[in-house]
This record gives structure tokens, C-alpha cells and sequence, in this order.
């Protein structure tokens, strides 16, 4: 979770009616998308989002997918 803000992800993107409207809504992205989808589309970014591949470790992606994952 803290990784999710320190990051800024919360700028453009909402979990549980807090954050941005810029990107998809992630209260249940868990459910839309699997732990290789969430890994692919942070790394390589979407239309609008940017590629964070080369922002965050390989340990900061984990936490990031898992915590991810588990919203449902």
C-alpha cells in the first residue's frame, strides 16, 4: 500500500473512491486482470500511462503486483 503512494500511483489512479481520475479505477483490478498482466502494463505502460520499467526495482514491482493482485 505505502508503495502505491510514494510512487505516486494515487495521481492518477483510484483505489476505494481515493485518488485521480486520470487512469482506470484499481478498487478491483484484481479481479480484471492477472498478476503477468498487471507486471506487463506497469512496465510497459498503456495509452496513457507511462512505462515504469525502468523506475522501480524488480522488488518494488512485486510489491506493487501483489498488492494489486489482492484488490478485489
Amino acid at each position: 500500500v505505502n508503495l502505491f503512494y510514494a510512487k505516486g500511483c494515487q495521481y492518477c489512479h483510484k483505489i476505494n473512491k481515493y485518488g485521480g481520475a486520470a487512469g482506470p479505477d484499481l478498487t478491483a483490478v484484481g479481479n480484471r486482470l492477472s498478476p503477468q498482466e498487471l507486471t506487463i502494463r506497469i512496465v510497459n505502460g498503456s495509452t496513457n500511462m507511462p512505462a515504469f520499467g525502468g523506475v522501480l526495482s524488480k522488488d518494488e514491482l512485486n510489491k506493487l503486483v501483489t498488492f494489486l493482485s489482492t484488490q478485489k
